[in-house]
């Protein structure tokens, strides 16, 4: 074998993340610190009964849902209760081991010998000097695998994508679990009437304007994150298995010609 007798090639994860989303959601009064400059939600001019709020009369459905009255004051908003979020499906590209990284460790068995009795099976059946009588081929095991705790697994997808944020800051922006409009999606789903009205009334505005009233989501305990990964599906693994084992060829005392012939490998996983 060569210095290292297997390596591995392409590897990548697919994975499908949960998270559950927990925390209380703005206030109407909230709402012109969080929309982006130029949402139709914000007043143009000191008319309507939201003017007071820097709003415009097309954030009332917003307003009501989000549990505020139309006036100055709005009532204290209801809180998001543990709503699970879909996930879209992330493919992780992680820094493996090949020893304990993968769900299969190989390394270079320690089965030495000779092939003296080949098959003639294939581009040997024409053989004109093969044996009469069938003779079983010489095998040789060139690779012992084991099977290696998936826990290694599962710490590498949980550790690439625990931690990011929910949704980009901006709308089609990377580096983040999920996307606003599954938020608003699963805020729709919700079991919860008031949730679902909100999710509702979201649902209707720009990517732009529903991603400025996300982020105004704050925790339900003062410290604890508003979006927490509580499971993580691996769905598959794909990558290539490579080794380069040596074989020597002994040619003395070998007639003189021509010699072809097939080695077959068989990989056998258990």
């Amino acid at each position: 074998y060569a210095q290292v007798p297997t390596d591995v090639a392409g590897v990548s994860l697919s994975a499908l993340p949960k998270v559950s989303l927990t925390g209380l959601l703005p206030k109407c009064s909230q709402l012109s610190t969080l929309l982006p400059a130029g949402s139709t939600l914000l007043s143009g001019g000191l008319t309507g009964t939201l003017s007071t709020l820097g709003l415009s009369d097309a954030a009332a459905p917003l307003c009501t849902a989000l549990g505020g009255s139309l006036a100055i004051s709005p009532v204290s908003v209801d809180a998001i209760d543990a709503v699970t979020v879909a996930l879209d499906e992330r493919i992780i590209t992680p820094a493996l081991d090949v020893a304990t990284g993968l769900p299969v460790s190989l390394t270079g068995a320690t089965e030495s010998g000779n092939f003296d009795s080949p098959s003639y099976l294939g581009v040997g059946a024409g053989d004109t000097s093969k044996p009469t009588s069938a003779v079983a081929a010489r095998t040789r095991k060139v690779l012992a695998g084991a099977p290696n705790s998936t826990l290694n697994l599962s710490g590498l997808v949980s550790g690439a994508i625990d931690g990011l944020p929910l949704f980009p800051p901006v709308p089609g922006g990377t580096g983040a679990l999920s996307t606003v409009s599954a938020v608003v999606s699963s805020l729709q789903s919700s079991s919860d009437a008031a949730v679902a009205a909100v999710g509702n009334a979201l649902a209707g505005l720009p990517a732009t304007d529903q991603t400025g009233v996300l982020s105004g989501l704050t925790p339900l305990v003062a410290g604890t994150p508003v979006a927490t990964l509580i499971e993580t599906v691996l769905k598959k693994i794909s990558g290539t298995y490579r080794s380069f084992p040596r074989l020597t060829a002994d040619l003395s005392g070998a007639p003189t010609g021509s010699y072809t012939g097939t080695m077959t490998i068989t990989f056998v996983q258990q």
